[in-house]
């Protein structure tokens, strides 16, 4: 193609050669001349675009840094297709050639490694290159995983800074390999002094200078050095992680031990509500065993005061599948039925779902939760049995048995709330929630009334003490619902719930460690909302269920005041008629997004 028409820089270039062959030939025709010049100037002025071009682009990369834009980092939940942290699974152990096709084979997702030089944990070595074992380097290692979700098998990275020598040359491997990986990349420090420890730490503004200016493409994963000491995480050194890190583009997980978890939740809650861009990753050291002796129940305390997206569960052996399996069983409701805002006011029930034609049209119903009442077949007669019916009082016949209520309602995923109206019913059916944990996949509230409470005196309660160990005994892993004998006279003055029916529920309460949520007779909230604030006050693993009967003169302006004083939306459900139902998002409410961008 002749040079003249072509509009690219190798026509520019052509046009130039031309003309100096031209000039040696010394060709003088004055056509040929023109056309020389238009063909240099042609050049130099592609040459004076492609400058300018250049310039615009140097300058607004500068500015897109500057800005503080977030990097593309991946996101861990959305490259897995979960929605809960819980959902992640986590391998911490021997990564050598030899071990690796286990590795990439197995369940896990993501994969951690603790990077050195050659090998060598001290960071000592002469050789610089990072290694994840003694015969794996870093990029072999990276390759294997890389080919392995080529192939389908899915995993993450989790690379473990041991040193302040193995930064650099960590990133310098994934700059590398950049275009090539695909995956979740987390970047783990030990950069602040924690509890019970004088270990070295690696140096923060030195991380994160690498990490932005070598591979800025990851999730940063933030811990306090810390041994196995009972010491807490406190609230200066909350701060002091705070202040280094709030200034970050990339996603932050603040990593902490679980042992120490719950003690220190008012601190860490207060932490990750700074940011909806920080997460908590809860660990364990790594082996079979929980040689720390973490109590499932605090994690579970954590887990049902946060949102199950924002925190990831690093437990060995089967201390996982243990806390999976309770996080269903005695987890929120607000958690299992995915509420976005966490607001209790969100949860549907059904009541009284004992016959078989009640619990069917349940089970159809887009209700939530369904309540049912149990006791013994021919209960108080010469004609009991030991066969658990789902029937109310004064009712002592059904046609319908706790055995085939449960085969019916197991099988969706409707929560249960149990209410039991007679002691000897308890351990039956707990026996048979226990021997089908397996296949059990939903809520599970165990209801009782336990206590005699506002204009109740002389009701005959179900035994506090009776109750609450047949549950330890047999299925403790629920949420217990306890509450009170209760009555109501429209016509005349009435008692509420008093200091002294409140501090006896807290006594029963305080060594347990379920969940638990106290059923409250709704006529009675607005007089005795001191009382029950101060109840709920004394854990954040109270909640309250407000209650009405069709008989009480409920007024929807009794709620609606409850519901504005403002108290923890994720503590208070509402077991109402919609007639009788608070309003929401009134003035000085917060919506979801707002409570994710504090």
């Amino acid at each position: 193609m002749p040079c003249r028409t072509r509009g690219d820089i190798s026509g520019a270039i052509c046009c130039l050669l031309m003309a100096v062959d031209i000039r040696k030939r010394r060709y003088a025709s004055t056509c040929n001349r023109k056309r020389i010049f238009c063909c240099v100037g042609f050049a130099l002025l592609l040459l004076v675009i492609c400058i300018i071009l250049v310039a615009v682009f140097v300058v607004v990369k500068k500015r897109i840094v500057q800005s503080g834009q977030p990097f593309a980092s991946m996101d861990t939940l959305q490259f897995f297709n979960v929605t809960d942290g819980l959902a992640v699974t986590w391998y911490n152990g021997d990564m050598s050639k030899k071990q690796m096709e286990d590795v990439l084979s197995s369940d896990a997702m993501m994969l951690e490694a603790d990077v050195t030089l050659g090998g060598s944990p001290s960071g000592q070595d002469e050789t610089t290159v990072p290694s994840v074992a003694r015969d794996n380097t870093l990029q072999e290692w990276m390759e294997a995983i890389l080919d392995a979700n080529l192939n389908g098998r899915k995993k993450g990275v989790k690379l473990n800074m041991k040193h302040d020598k193995v930064i650099g040359p960590t990133l310098k491997v994934l700059q590398a390999m950049k275009d090539s990986i695909v995956i979740p990349v987390w970047i783990h420090a030990d950069i602040l002094l924690g509890p019970g420890t004088n270990k070295t730490m690696i140096n923060p503004m030195q991380l994160f200078s690498q990490i932005d200016q070598i591979y800025p493409a990851v999730t940063l994963s933030v811990a306090w050095a810390s041994d196995s000491s009972q010491t807490s995480y406190t609230q200066s050194i909350m701060e002091e992680m705070y202040s280094l890190i709030k200034n970050l583009k990339q996603p932050v997980s603040i990593t902490v031990r679980a042992a120490l978890v719950k003690n220190a939740w008012p601190n860490l809650k207060w932490l990750l509500s700074q940011n909806s861009n920080f997460t908590l990753t809860v660990w364990n050291p790594s082996g079979v065993t929980d040689k720390e002796g973490t109590d499932l129940y605090d994690l579970l305390y954590v887990r049902n005061n946060w949102y199950i997206e924002k925190i990831f569960y690093d437990l060995p052996g089967t201390k996982f599948k243990e806390f999976q399996e309770l996080s269903v069983t005695a987890g929120s409701p607000l958690n299992f039925f995915d509420v976005k805002d966490r607001d209790a006011i969100d949860i549907t029930w059904a009541h009284a779902a004992n016959s078989i034609a009640d619990m069917e049209m349940a089970l159809k119903s887009d209700v939530m939760m369904l309540e049912a009442d149990i006791l013994l077949r021919g209960q108080g007669t010469a004609s009991q049995t030991d066969i658990p019916i789902m029937a109310h009082p004064p009712a002592i016949d059904s046609d319908n048995t706790f055995q085939n209520w449960f085969t019916n309602v197991v099988q969706t995923k409707k929560g249960l709330k149990l209410d039991f109206k007679s002691i000897g019913a308890v351990e039956p059916c707990l026996q048979i929630l226990n021997s089908s944990r397996g296949s059990l996949r939903q809520p599970v509230w165990l209801n009782a009334d336990i206590l005699v409470g506002p204009n109740a005196a002389g009701s005959k309660p179900v035994d506090a003490a009776e109750f609450i160990s047949v549950i330890q005994q047999n299925f403790p892993q629920a949420t217990l619902s306890i509450g009170w004998k209760t009555a109501w006279n429209n016509s005349s003055t009435n008692e509420g719930y008093t200091q002294a029916m409140v501090e006896e529920m807290a006594g029963i309460c305080i060594n347990l460690t379920q969940p638990i949520t106290f059923p409250v007779r709704a006529i009675a909230v607005r007089p005795s909302w001191p009382q029950l604030k101060w109840l709920l006050d004394q854990s954040l693993s109270y909640s309250l269920t407000i209650w009405t009967t069709a008989a009480d003169d409920l007024k929807q302006a009794d709620m609606q005041w409850v519901r504005d004083q403002g108290y923890d939306e994720d503590r208070i459900y509402y077991d109402l008629p919609d007639s009788l139902m608070p309003r929401r998002n009134r003035e000085g409410e917060k919506t979801y997004k707002e409570g994710h961008e504090l």
